[in-house]
């Protein structure tokens, strides 16, 4: 969003959204443009506002409007770009999306060092360089795009983050991997992990599958639960993650809170074990050890994460990495996303063309999880018990 100018009404407007009451920001910035049409941070905070609330395809003209009025605001840019993923108009998006590697500062040392590739076939001479800007998901989620790649660049390095090093190795095949902040090898191109949708014309009825690592399970992990199971093995056991990371600014609208899933850990015949890191496992001194086991201590990284994840019947989790992780292994996973959910998890629909083994579970309005609790105990209780 644009930060406020020295204007009354823009800057209520902009607290008004700020605060997550967009409705009421919609209200002003429609009173803004209305009267100063030709205000594109109003044009665009407006879009992004609508946006907020599933207004995708007003979203989309306010958004255009905006950039109409400044075409060189690449936040204007990125911001269609969201609205047009959500509408699931992928061959819009993809170009827009480019904007991105403008406003996030992470890769711009690579993209200084050496030009961008844009697939074409490159000699066994030249090395391909890709690397990420944003989350562990994103990287995730662009994985399934190496062997496309490989088959245009024979000589490829993936730069990763610390906690998917392991696990990528098992995707890798032929290429290389660093972890972020490692000295890189000499480079002649450079890509970042989500060009490689555009680069490739994905739409959304051309989704590559997941790219499925192979990767030794982590021996720790396995001898806990397979101990766990034992004491109990007539229970379903099932993973929980109910928080992204506190510094996602969009963790409040995605994260449910364990209290939200308090109506869940009631059900006969079920285990339940948290898979949650960082600051968010707090929420586990308010619960019994025996409503639910913390695996943190054995989740050291993303492999030990995906050894639990294949050892555990279900995993249930908000709008995080794991459900990117769970969804590139193929393990039996529920989502439970908010209103409007991010566009890669698409409008009311209950899978996804990106994680075939994801069920979807949507908000019916914003930030009302019992709803999503009460249908996710429905299921469950239907959720076939283990011989």
């Amino acid at each position: 969003m644009d930060s406020p100018p020295q204007n009354l009404s823009f800057s209520d407007a902009f607290a008004l959204q700020k605060s997550g009451n967009f409705q009421a920001a919609i209200d002003s910035y429609g009173a803004i443009v209305a009267t100063t049409p030709g205000n594109a941070s109003a044009w665009n905070n407006l879009g992004n506002c609508l946006r907020s609330i599933g207004r995708f395809e007003d979203s989309a003209v306010c958004l255009r409007r905006a950039l109409s009025l400044n075409p060189s605001r690449a936040n204007y840019r990125l911001n269609l770009s969201l609205t047009l993923l959500s509408l699931g108009d992928y061959a819009s998006a993809w170009s827009e999306y480019e904007a991105r590697l403008e406003l996030i500062g992470h890769g711009a040392d690579i993209r200084a060092a050496a030009p961008g590739w844009r697939g074409e076939a490159l000699s066994a001479s030249e090395t391909l360089l890709i690397y990420g800007n944003q989350g562990l998901g994103d990287e995730m989620q662009c994985l399934r795009y190496l062997p496309r790649v490989l088959d245009l660049a024979p000589h490829v390095v993936l730069e990763v983050q610390a906690p998917l090093r392991s696990l990528a190795n098992g995707f890798s095949g032929p290429a290389s991997v660093i972890a972020r902040g490692e000295p890189r090898p000499c480079f002649h191109r450079q890509v970042e992990w989500f060009s490689l949708p555009g680069i490739f014309r994905t739409t959304r009825d051309s989704v590559p599958p997941p790219l499925v690592p192979r990767f030794e399970p982590d021996p720790a992990v396995v001898a806990e639960i397979s101990r766990l199971r034992s004491l109990i093995p007539k229970h379903r056991h099932i993973g929980l993650v109910w928080s992204g990371s506190p510094h996602n600014d969009l963790n409040p609208f995605r994260a449910c809170g364990l209290e939200h899933m308090r109506p869940l850990l009631d059900l006969p015949d079920c285990r339940f074990y948290s898979l949650q890191l960082g600051p968010p496992r707090v929420d586990l001194e308010r619960f019994e050890s025996s409503q639910i086991t913390d695996l943190a201590p054995w989740l050291t990284d993303l492999q030990a994460t995906a050894t639990a994840i294949t050892a555990l019947d279900l995993v249930i989790t908000t709008d995080t990495s794991v459900p990117h992780l769970a969804g590139t292994i193929g393990a039996e996973t529920w989502l439970l996303l908010h209103d409007p959910a991010d566009w890669r998890w698409q409008l009311e629909r209950d899978h996804s063309p990106w994680y075939p083994s994801l069920k979807l579970f949507h908000q019916t309005r914003p930030r009302h999880w019992p709803g999503v609790i009460a249908e996710v105990r429905r299921s469950l209780e239907s959720f076939a018990t283990p011989v």
